[in-house]
């Protein structure tokens, strides 16, 4: 972006939050009209951006939807574009797993924001021999979590973003009921205990799903909740396939001690990015490759590979970490110079998380 002015379209359901954030430009010293704030709708304020001639560039997250009526109508100028529309995104955890690391893990990515990120995990494909004992464990370590206003300092799930979202993720929930799954903690088996001021606010507690067939709506289409499914798997042929058989492409991970096996399946994946963890230290594979239906964000080929180990939380300690400023653009990535852009999410300080890493 060095060199460029911003035009920011937030979401109707941000605009407090956006209009702070300018105070906040202001405060830093970015001079008046580096980026400009425009609220409004998205029929209105954004598809006036959109067909306007002088944006020759959009920036966009949101909804399948959305995004395809911006394909289309960018197309009529020939408008350069990104665009991020969600993932089903999957975890395969292998009988051999390190799940002392795995289990956190996991149960950090999926409920992360009150699962409210595009790169949340959804869809959680355990090997049979563990997956009793996985649920188990997952399931102990989920109920650990605290839900409540997210400025407390014991708060780990914070409220969703309005009314009719909450009920969107419940009716995920209910039809996977109805459907004979089986939910072992959250909605709506278990209470949810909350200060009297915030009764009323738009929070759930982490949801998981047993028994739930992967033709499902909560196995196929994105939540963006605090909502995770649990199915067993055979052999890795049989993941492979059942992972791949939504029409999201963003991210992925592979958990095991098989070296090979790691690579074979995150080669196999379609998805945006595949990270892979073996043995005791989380190593990241990024491979980025292909268009996907929904969730990509471009077409390009790279990999690399470093230890989490190496970009801990005392590499940023006292500070927000976000993209780092020698990422390198897109258009000049190649196999040998990609940057790795991961955090460690294990070891996030006061129970407070961050994206476990930036874009």
């Amino acid at each position: 972006m060095a060199g460029n002015t911003v035009v920011c379209k937030p979401s109707e359901m941000t605009s407090v939050t956006s209009w702070m954030l300018c105070d906040i430009f202001r405060e830093a010293g970015i001079p008046p009209g580096v980026v400009n704030m425009v609220f409004g709708t998205g029929p209105k304020a954004g598809e006036a951006l959109v067909k306007h001639p002088d944006v020759a560039l959009i920036s966009f997250t949101g909804s399948t939807l959305t995004g395809q009526r911006i394909y289309r109508l960018a197309a009529d100028h020939y408008k350069k574009l990104s665009l991020e529309m969600g993932g089903k995104n999957a975890a395969i955890i292998f009988d051999d797993a390190n799940l002392d690391m795995c289990i956190p893990a996991t149960v950090k990515s999926a409920f992360l924001n009150q699962g409210e990120v595009c790169l949340c995990t959804s869809r959680l494909f355990v090997q049979k021999g563990i997956y009793d004992s996985f649920v188990r464990a997952f399931v102990h370590e989920t109920r650990q979590l605290k839900v409540g206003p997210p400025l407390k300092n014991d708060t780990t799930v914070g409220a969703l973003i309005s009314a009719d979202h909450l009920s969107k993720v419940q009716r995920f929930v209910d039809d996977a009921l109805a459907s004979g799954a089986s939910v072992l903690t959250g909605y709506p088996e278990d209470r949810l205990e909350l200060p009297s001021e915030y009764k009323n606010g738009y929070f759930m507690l982490p949801t998981v799903i047993v028994g739930v067939e992967d033709s499902a709506v909560c196995m196929k289409e994105e939540i963006f909740g605090p909502v995770v499914c649990i199915v067993p798997f055979s052999d890795e042929n049989e993941v492979v396939e059942r992972a791949n058989d939504v029409k999201y492409g963003l991210c992925a991970s592979v958990w095991s001690t098989d070296v090979g096996r790691v690579h074979r399946v995150a080669n196999e994946l379609q998805v945006d990015v595949s990270i892979m963890f073996r043995l005791s230290v989380a190593f990241a594979l990024i491979v980025c490759r292909r268009w996907a239906q929904f969730g990509a964000t471009a077409g390009w080929s790279a990999a690399s590979i470093c230890p989490l180990e190496a970009l801990s939380s005392r590499a940023w300690e006292g500070k927000v970490p976000g993209i780092p400023t020698n990422s390198t653009p897109k258009s000049k990535l190649s196999a040998s110079n990609i940057k790795c852009q991961i955090y460690d999410f294990l070891s996030c300080k006061n129970n407070r998380w961050s994206n476990f890493f930036a874009r």
